[in-house]
């Protein structure tokens, strides 16, 4: 008997579950190793007293109530319950110990869940937010194959238009136009769905050539200060859609701040170890930024959604409520990892994880945009599935002095080219209906044709083309929608005079 007591208490010192057992009085009678370390005491300062003696009443009297149901059933009851002076879950069965068919103690297994509900709660919100990137990036999608065809009209309105007041309804028109592109965008940016293109970038220098902007940007009563890390790595990222982000994070804090305050950008070389993978981030090496502020703070209920598109605390008129989700999906996008802390009254910190680049920052060609647009004689096969964009982009390309044939679908295209045509670019849109996308397009086109300059154009790489789209998305060989007839002419030229190699 003396062995079997001492291999029951060897095995309830070595679990990490916390039992004890209680009289119907609630004082406990026996307890394990681990319920002494989650009280904190030793056994004799437990024993022959009661849980309210040690946690909050609110916990003890959620636990007593729990205590009377089992009593009053007399079987095992199944609970959780949260401690909320150490912010803890618990999962607690309660079973009756029986003698001659009266309850006479009480059995307490409990298991800490914090660690677990908490992970559920990450993968729930991951879940809604691919969900909200999907949907946002399907209306994008729509939305900027009616922006292409606008912007390119407007274009050539306000360009040949001669009576002022006309020349100016051109122009707001192509201004909305604008405007309703750079929500579109920032739409992409939350459901990972812009082109980027990464680069290793040099942040501490980008940080420091923002500078200026940001003093202009924010004004005179909010005090910024640089916390630059002395060799820091460098990153793989978009440098534009950072600074874009960057100057998000600091146009928040702003708002945060309207008497006056202080803006820290902070960089740092992080490893995150497999821990990371708690905060929905992968293992590696990043280059953090952290933007913080001194401003208003943001309550748990807010930062609960605080990236949601189209969420915002700010009044009618003074926000779009998508700066966040623009930050979110364009650092996820690129691999990394964004962490949010904040607390009412004191301010907000944000913290960016970028992945590290093993490569050498690459010097920005020389050379500046011209006034006169990019033109030329070439073939081009254009092919894009929207009647009215399609339109109006063979008229701006022939404009520019191209010879265009165009098709709706890619099965007319590579038609086209099997009877004889000899373009040197084709000019693809990457989702069509039909069967074959833009990318397969390219691939079967340049079997036919080896050499084939092609330029792909897209306002959405949706979950069904994403695979196959990867490579084009992060090329130099792709023009976002909506697209204005300048954008239209740079990118054309500047793809028909590669070399065949691109």
């Amino acid at each position: 008997l003396r062995a079997n007591e001492a291999r029951f208490l060897a095995i309830m010192d070595h679990t990490p579950l916390t039992v004890s057992l209680k009289d119907r009085a609630g004082r406990y009678t026996f307890v394990n190793r681990a319920l002494q370390d989650y009280l904190g005491r030793p056994p004799e300062e437990i024993l022959g007293r009661t849980l309210a003696d040690f946690r909050p009443h609110i916990f003890a009297d959620a636990m007593s109530a729990h205590d009377r149901d089992v009593i009053a059933e007399k079987r095992a009851i199944q609970r959780e319950i949260r401690d909320p002076e150490g912010a803890r879950d618990f999962l607690a069965v309660k079973f009756p110990v029986l003698e001659d068919g009266e309850v006479s103690a009480l059995g307490t297994i409990m298991l800490d869940i914090t660690e677990l509900k908490r992970m559920q709660s990450t993968l729930v919100h991951a879940q809604k937010m691919e969900a909200l990137g999907q949907l946002t990036g399907g209306i994008a999608h729509d939305f900027n194959n009616l922006l292409t065809a606008i912007l390119l009209n407007s274009d050539v309105l306000a360009s040949r238009i001669e009576n002022p007041s006309l020349r100016a309804l051109a122009e707001a028109m192509r201004g909305a136009a604008d405007r309703g592109a750079d929500l579109t965008r920032r739409l992409l940016a939350f459901g990972r769905q812009q082109a980027l293109e990464p680069r290793p970038t040099d942040v501490n220098e980008l940080l420091w050539r923002m500078e200026p902007l940001m003093h202009r940007t924010l004004g005179e009563h909010i005090e910024i200060a640089l916390e630059r890390a002395d060799a820091l790595w460098l990153a793989q990222v978009d440098s534009g859609q950072l600074e874009n982000a960057v100057l998000n994070l600091a146009v928040n804090a702003r708002d945060a701040m309207p008497s006056r305050g202080r803006l820290t950008i902070e960089t740092a070389n992080v490893e995150l170890d497999e821990t990371a993978a708690r905060f929905d981030a992968k293992p590696g090496d990043y280059v953090m930024v952290a933007v913080s502020d001194t401003g208003s703070g943001m309550s748990e209920q807010v930062l609960a959604h605080v990236f949601e598109p189209f969420f915002t605390t700010k009044e009618v008129g003074r926000g779009t409520g998508l700066g966040l989700s623009m930050v979110y999906g364009f650092v996820k996008q690129s691999g990394g990892h964004v962490q949010v802390y904040s607390e009412l009254g004191v301010g907000t910190v944000v913290k960016l994880y970028l992945p590290r680049a093993h490569e050498a920052a690459a010097t920005e060609p020389a050379g500046a945009a011209t006034a006169e647009l990019p033109h030329g004689d070439e073939v081009i096969l254009l092919v894009e599935d929207d009647a009215l964009v399609r339109a109006h982009a063979e008229h701006q390309l022939a404009s520019l002095g191209y010879r265009v044939v165009a098709a709706e679908q890619a099965v007319q295209a590579l038609q086209l080219m099997n009877d004889g045509l000899r373009p040197d670019l084709l000019f693809t849109d990457m989702v069509m209906p039909g069967g074959i996308n833009g990318r397969e397009l390219g691939e079967r086109a340049r079997q036919l044709l080896p050499g084939l300059k092609v330029l792909y154009t897209t306002g959405y790489a949706g979950a069904a083309s994403v695979a196959l789209a990867t490579d084009a998305l992060s090329s130099p060989y792709v023009l976002g929608k909506p697209y204005r007839r300048r954008d239209l002419a740079t990118k054309v030229r500047a793809v028909l005079d590669e070399s065949a190699a691109g």
